[in-house]
């Protein structure tokens, strides 16, 4: 292996070049390397920035489901628990979905195609849960003052709006799988 000159790095960098570029030039595969780090990375700050508008939103329906108990509306329990089950389920698949999954991160060349296909994925799915959690915090508001009738309605809208997450997310987990070996 070839020494690194250390000196004629630094006089580059001095010279106004960054350092990122000098060491993409010195150092073979440091750029592929970088470039796979940051998918990585920000694949998980995307599913995170999720997960934290879904607990957001978990927080607001059990508010929604104390006030519908105190006021005993017993027809609505069994709706909300099966939207508790599934917002415990959709935001517990975002939170542990393996970080950067390896056969889209780890490819040292994807496609600019590929890489749009992911951010309309992520757009989409910023979209929906930011739905989730404003039909959740309507639902909190509605559970203590609206009628039963709309609060069922609130509810299978939210119902319907975490099922679309859930899809849009394995949509991409599929797509993501699919991009190994291109």
């Amino acid at each position: 292996m070839a020494s690194v000159d250390y000196k004629a790095i630094l006089e580059e960098i001095r010279r106004g070049r960054a350092a990122l570029e000098v060491l993409e030039s010195v150092i073979p595969g440091y750029r592929g390397y970088k470039e796979r780090e940051m998918r990585r990375e920000t694949d998980r700050l995307v599913r995170n920035i999720l997960y934290e508008r879904l607990i957001r939103a978990k927080d607001a329906i059990r508010i929604a489901y104390f006030s519908i108990v105190e006021r005993g509306l017993s027809n609505l329990y069994e709706g909300m628990n099966r939207l508790n089950a599934v917002m415990d389920r959709v935001s517990e698949r975002v939170n542990h979905a393996e970080y950067g999954y390896a056969g889209f991160f780890d490819a040292i060349k994807v496609k600019e195609e590929a890489l749009d296909r992911m951010l309309s994925f992520d757009a989409n799915l910023l979209k929906v849960v930011q739905e989730v959690e404003d039909m959740g915090q309507k639902l909190m508001a509605a559970g203590s003052t609206e009628p039963a009738t709309s609060i069922k309605e609130r509810l299978d809208a939210l119902m319907g709006s975490l099922r679309e997450l859930e899809t849009i997310f394995n949509e991409r987990k599929n797509v993501i799988l699919g991009l190994k070996g291109n």
